[in-house]
């Protein structure tokens, strides 16, 4: 029987989507199965079956076409109704997984057969920012930085299947982001484990999407943790990604379209991310992790999360500062 379950989502044809699939096609170990869900658009079937010719190269593949438009979350929820396996990944179009992928995953599992792990998580290649080398850290150490674990959402994270029933885990519908369930997978997480011979690659998109809304609905879930024993002990943290998730997003359409700092919108955005920060997270400059001088973020970003001032020419300066 096999032990990994890889699911992807698919609702449009991106650059990356076939690189990403041949990269399994390709696993020296193809004892896995793979999901695909393919949401709205029904030539994703055919194309991609015949394009990569899956049925021929991959014995346990199933592809579930659905026409609800219901975002990755919700359509990752349905898919979990489907996993047999007692691990499963939840993939995205940008991964390329390193050859031996599966082949590290199972070797750990025969070696470790005694042993019952709530998450596993993996090495990201070094197109994803602020990944270090996972061989490099000791799991005390990993364990601690709780920022690492969280702002991976699901690139870095096999996940064992009765763990999320058992705690009643779930992905909140028609939501892009994850992060609130990432949140509950590391808050309910008893037994974790590095593989640090596990290794993806995330390639970055063209065109990231942003959505300050979303963002913000993800961070007030999580506060309504604030009571519970993991967020007060790692607050600081907690509060330092809510942080980042709800300014920064602003700084990658900064970086992207220079034409969008002209518009209205972005400083009206920004003004409300900067509100919601001001009444949710009070003092939030002061925010210790912000302020580390071993903060594993990079410096630019910290840079722009401390000195932020909601202008429009100081926008413009910072982006031409920091190209």
């Amino acid at each position: 029987m096999n032990n990994l379950t890889i699911i992807y989502y698919i609702n449009n044809f991106n650059e990356n989507l076939f690189e990403s699939l041949d990269s399994l096609i390709n696993q020296t170990d193809k004892n896995f199965e793979l999901l695909i869900i393919a949401d709205g658009i029904e030539t994703i079937k055919e194309k991609s079956i015949e394009k990569l010719n899956l049925n021929e190269k991959l014995s346990n593949f199933k592809f579930i076409v659905i026409n609800n438009f219901n975002s990755h979350s919700a359509s990752f929820e349905l898919a979990r109704k489907y996993v047999q396996t007692k691990y499963v990944y939840f993939a995205d179009r940008s991964n390329i997984f390193d050859q031996n992928f599966v082949k590290c995953f199972n070797e750990f599992i025969l070696n470790n057969k005694n042993e019952e792990y709530d998450l596993l998580f993996l090495t990201v290649g070094k197109d994803v920012a602020n990944y270090p080398d996972l061989k490099k850290l000791k799991l005390c150490e990993f364990k601690k930085n709780i920022y690492l674990q969280i702002l991976g959402k699901m690139v870095n994270k096999i996940i064992n299947v009765d763990f999320i029933k058992q705690n009643n885990i779930s992905f909140i519908p028609f939501k892009h982001y994850t992060t609130h369930f990432s949140y509950e997978l590391v808050s309910f997480a008893k037994k974790i484990a590095i593989l640090p011979d596990v290794k993806i690659l995330c390639k970055s998109a063209k065109f990231s999407i942003f959505n300050c809304y979303d963002l913000v609905y993800q961070c007030n879930q999580i506060l309504n943790h604030k009571d519970d024993e993991f967020y007060k002990t790692n607050k600081t943290q907690i509060e330092y990604i809510m942080i980042r998730m709800v300014l920064y997003s602003f700084l990658k359409c900064i970086y992207i379209d220079d034409k969008f700092n002209k518009t209205k919108n972005l400083g009206r955005a920004i003004d409300y991310a900067k509100h919601w920060c001001d009444k949710k997270i009070p003092n939030w400059k002061k925010n210790k992790t912000l302020l580390a001088k071993d903060n594993l973020d990079d410096k630019t970003i910290i840079n722009y999360l401390q000195h932020i001032i909601f202008m429009p020419f100081y926008i413009k300066h910072f982006m031409n500062k920091n190209k």
